[in-house]
């Protein structure tokens, strides 16, 4: 197929236009869901005044995936300025969509070149990857893998087995150290604090088929002590002595403590998903 150059216009509202050239474009989406935040700009691409392709992204702190500092699938958002990145890099997750009729006609590429200057622009230590479907691993768009995401998931059984091994009770009642819960109708906050501070926290959702476990983080003065694991360990025993449904998390691959910490408590790699850098 012969390239197309596109127009790509840049949105940093959602102004009448975009939503009604983004809702033209999913009705060809074929179930994919692009990032539909307001937060971030977002770039459609256009033939002959048509939409025809969109790039929509995310960005997260990479430091939020340290030992035992884990920000699951709900990172928190970078403010998308050079001030806003003090300490340390910073990744944007790039969604991308073309209609079927025109892929292979380079206007993917022309989006990911279009918002990569902008970012570069705009955020300082920001590297940008994104996840391809299968038959795109081959495509010129997939560099080398950054890391995966792992799905990771626990049944009550399994953990109850791992609750009698002798090592752990010494984890649960750690000395010093309280338990405190936040709730609201559809998930839980908790905390764990020692004299009177919060050194570490995690939240859970709750779906009808599974319980979400997200937002793991320790102090960074206290991490690798120890703490992380004690939190989830009572979070994951309350859990399991008020309901059978497993818990599942999402975790980068290249977050070797935090891997270590959940594969210690029982949970197994179900799946997981590739994201490449661009």
């Amino acid at each position: 197929m012969s390239d197309i150059t596109a127009e790509i216009k840049r949105y940093d509202s959602v102004t009448e236009e975009a939503k009604a050239d983004f809702e033209a474009l999913m009705k060809e989406s074929e179930g994919y869901e692009p990032y539909f935040d307001t937060g971030h700009p977002m770039y459609m691409a256009y033939i002959d005044g048509e939409p025809v392709g969109i790039l929509t992204y995310l960005v997260t702190s990479e430091n939020e995936t340290e030992p035992d500092g884990v920000d699951h699938t709900d990172g928190s958002e970078a403010e998308g300025k050079k001030e806003a990145n003090r300490s340390g890099s910073l990744e944007a997750e790039f969604t991308i969509f073309v209609k079927p009729a025109y892929r292979g006609k380079t206007i993917a590429k022309q989006l990911i070149k279009q918002a990569k200057e902008d970012i570069s622009k705009e955020i300082e230590n920001c590297r940008t990857v994104v996840t391809l479907p299968e038959a795109l691993l081959r495509s010129s768009l997939a560099a080398a893998p950054a890391y995966a995401e792992l799905l990771l998931r626990l049944g009550k059984e399994r953990f109850q087995a791992f609750m009698k091994s002798p090592q752990v009770q010494d984890v649960v009642d750690k000395a010093g150290v309280e338990t405190e819960v936040k709730q609201s109708d559809d998930s839980k906050v908790y905390t764990l604090s020692s004299d009177g501070k919060e050194i570490a926290s995690l939240k859970l959702d709750f779906e009808p088929n599974a319980t979400n476990l997200y937002r793991l983080f320790v102090e960074l003065a206290l991490r690798n002590k120890g703490f992380g694991t004690t939190l989830v360990t009572r979070v994951l025993n309350d859990v399991f002595s008020k309901k059978d449904l497993p818990v599942i998390l999402n975790v980068k691959s290249t977050n070797d403590a935090a891997v270590n910490l959940y594969e210690n408590v029982g949970f197994d790699e179900i799946d997981r998903v590739w994201y490449f850098e661009l």
